[in-house]
């Protein structure tokens, strides 16, 4: 079944419509469960982007136009977009068709590792000749560890990184490197130590998997 969405819509709406954002409100914070992010810190506000909106090709083409039109609004160059697999290769490429440039990723070091545990490599591709403008394109930012390993592998090139654009930034950041960040939405960022966790929400549980638990966690909200 195609996910139902309206297309008018500002691009939180939409992925609250399609079931990708899962919140906890004050009440629920007490007793409910926070999720695991990648940073291993703990919060009560995640968006499994990548689980919902891989589903469906006509909202990825409809964020990717979004992020293409703010490059286009701010007068960026672009000859390449640079995504990373899994997570932000279809978006990546996406963004480089509403772009009219080639689309490329990066590759884990180590196989099947998670991102934070291994470095980006470029396998498969690599930047050619000519491709001097490069925008990296990501599915979102929290603390940027991925996205510094991008930049760490785009080092090896002489390029200009113009920009990373991406739907959804809870960093709290403008830019990282020097780099600015282009979102769709700002998320102001909230999340916690594990020990700050146990301290302040006592009856609370986690969820280690959020997206291997999501129908379960939905499942859960009021």
């Amino acid at each position: 079944m195609s996910m139902q969405f309206d297309p008018q819509a500002d691009t939180m709406e939409i992925l609250r419509s399609i079931g990708a954002v899962y919140s906890l409100n004050e009440e629920e914070r007490k007793t409910k469960s926070w999720c695991r992010l990648t940073s291993m810190r703990l919060s009560p506000f995640y968006i499994n982007i990548g689980g919902k909106m891989d589903r469906s090709p006509a909202i990825m083409d409809l964020l990717a136009q979004r992020m293409a039109d703010k490059v286009k609004a701010q007068n960026i160059p672009c000859d390449l977009t640079v995504g990373v697999e899994k997570g932000s290769i279809r978006l990546s490429s996406h963004v480089g068709l509403r772009l009219g440039v080639d689309s490329i990723y990066l590759e884990k070091e180590i196989a099947g590792a998670k991102a934070a545990e291994t470095e980006l490599i470029f396998g498969r591709h690599s930047v050619q000749a000519g491709e001097k403008d490069v925008i990296i394109t990501e599915d979102l930012i929290t603390k940027g560890t991925t996205i510094q390993k991008i930049i760490n592998a785009l080092g090896k090139y002489d390029v200009n990184i113009r920009a990373i654009v991406l739907p959804l930034n809870r960093s709290g950041k403008t830019e990282l490197a020097g780099i600015p960040i282009i979102s769709l939405v700002d998320i102001e960022p909230y999340d916690l130590s594990e020990e700050e966790f146990r301290a302040q929400f006592p009856e609370a549980s986690i969820s280690e998997k959020p997206k291997d638990n999501w129908e379960e966690l939905m499942s859960s909200l009021s």
